[in-house]
């Protein structure tokens, strides 16, 4: 029993922790549970401070990327209520990012969301035409590409295929392989908008 509660205080100081054998089943059943248990605790730890500073790290990522959407917005403005209204959108936009990447981990991000997510504010689904074809990015790519979408939307809204009713998008993309690298085709068409 005192080797038993030596164990216990091992493992909870956070030492490393062998199961001993006496010979007594129960209590040897009891050593290897505690020392299976400590040592998933401890796993379960080291998992958890890999986490917080991938958490630390992509928080000031973002930080970073809502400051520079403040910035280009406010150059861009024309009144406070222009940026007001132009940010919102972009925070937007960017949280919609964020929900694609979640949707897989934050390991990749589906092209199609990013896609429909950064539309959504813009047009219906019946006004973007897409290929069936899905393309993972990864995340390093996700948010810029969201971002780019939104630009996109922003001004086929403004200027192009959506400022009237009768316009539409057509995106399609391919992705190639070459020296061992994938690269991604993407083609941003307008149809149907106003004529200049």
């Amino acid at each position: 029993m005192a080797a038993l509660q030596k164990l216990a205080a091992d493992g909870a100081a956070g030492k490393p922790v062998v199961p001993f054998v006496t010979g007594i089943k129960e209590l040897d059943a009891v050593s290897l549970a505690l020392a299976r248990a400590f040592d998933e605790i401890a796993r379960r730890e080291k998992e958890q401070a890999v986490l917080i500073n991938e958490l630390n790290h992509r928080v000031k990522n973002t930080l970073a990327t809502v400051q520079a959407m403040a910035n280009v917005t406010l150059r861009r403005s024309a009144s406070l209520p222009d940026f007001v209204t132009s940010f919102t959108m972009r925070l937007s936009a960017l949280a919609g990012s964020h929900d694609a990447l979640t949707e897989k981990q934050w390991s990749a991000a589906s092209l199609k969301v990013l896609l429909l997510n950064a539309a959504r504010p813009f047009c219906d689904q019946s006004r973007l035409r897409m290929v069936e074809a899905d393309v993972e990015l990864n995340a390093a790519m996700a948010i810029p590409f969201g971002m780019i979408f939104h630009e996109l939307f922003t001004n086929a809204a403004k200027y192009g295929a959506l400022s009237n009713s009768d316009g539409y998008v057509v995106v399609t993309w391919s992705v190639s392989h070459d020296d061992g690298k994938s690269k991604l085709h993407l083609i941003w068409q307008e149809h149907d908008g106003p004529r200049r």
